[in-house]
């Protein structure tokens, strides 16, 4: 339970990070990642929208494969994640938790333009500003392979 926290919060505080430096338009930063440890493969996809100054739009897409010794610990991790994010789901996010055969799958999707700044402070998404190009070096320096 904590891992799943462990793991989904870092890729949601580093991709708030993202903000394009060009006016009026709109573009996407695509990230992933593939993680082994623990008894969990993990491969996540972050991508973040930007529009303007400011990223919009947040998109990160999680698969977990999850060790036949912690099979039983399934649909613990997969209430932990959905709950975790329930409550914003009125405000603006987006939030399809499931699994099957000992993967949980996480799509979550976060519309800055329609969430309150309180939801997204507590989300830690309250700071959109920097460039691109420099989040897309610091996601690389995390692990991420960015396009």
């Amino acid at each position: 339970m904590k891992k799943a926290k462990k793991i989904i919060m870092p890729a949601i505080l580093v991709a708030v990070a993202l903000v394009l430096s060009g006016c009026g338009k709109t573009e996407t930063l695509t990230c992933t990642m593939n993680q082994d440890e623990s008894g969990m493969v993990m491969n996540s996809k972050i991508e973040a929208v930007f529009e303007g100054n400011e990223v919009t739009k947040i998109d990160l897409n999680i698969d977990a494969k999850i060790d036949e010794s912690l099979s039983a610990y399934v649909t613990t991790m997969e209430g932990v994640i959905e709950s975790q994010y329930e409550k914003y789901k009125k405000e603006g996010a987006t939030v399809n938790v499931s699994s099957k055969d000992n993967v949980i799958k996480a799509d979550l999707s976060f519309d800055l333009k329609k969430m309150s700044d309180e939801d997204k402070k507590e989300l830690d998404l309250i700071d959109t500003k920097g460039t691109k190009e420099a989040t897309k070096k610091e996601l690389e320096k995390q692990g991420y392979t960015c396009k």
